[in-house]
C-alpha cells in the first residue's frame, strides 16, 4: 500500500514542479484535484500517513477518512 503514499507524494512534486505550490512556502492548505484524489485513496484504504506529510496533510486525510 506504499504506492498510495507515493501517489501523493508524486502529485505533491508535479504541484511544486508545475508552480501551483511554492516549494519554500508549501502554502499549506494548498491543494491539487490530484493530492486530494492521493489522500482520499488513502483514506479510504486504511493507509495512513507517516512523517512525509504535514499536519495539514494529515488533518485531511483525517476528513476523508
Amino acid at each position: 500500500m506504499n504506492y498510495l503514499k507515493n501517489e501523493f507524494i508524486n502529485a505533491r512534486e508535479e504541484a511544486f514542479e508545475s508552480g501551483k505550490i511554492d516549494r519554500i512556502r508549501q502554502n499549506d492548505g494548498i491543494y491539487t484535484p490530484q493530492m486530494l484524489r492521493a489522500l482520499k485513496n488513502m483514506a479510504t484504504n486504511g493507509v495512513y500517513p507517516d512523517g512525509r506529510f504535514s499536519d495539514t496533510d494529515c488533518n485531511v486525510w483525517s476528513m476523508f477518512r
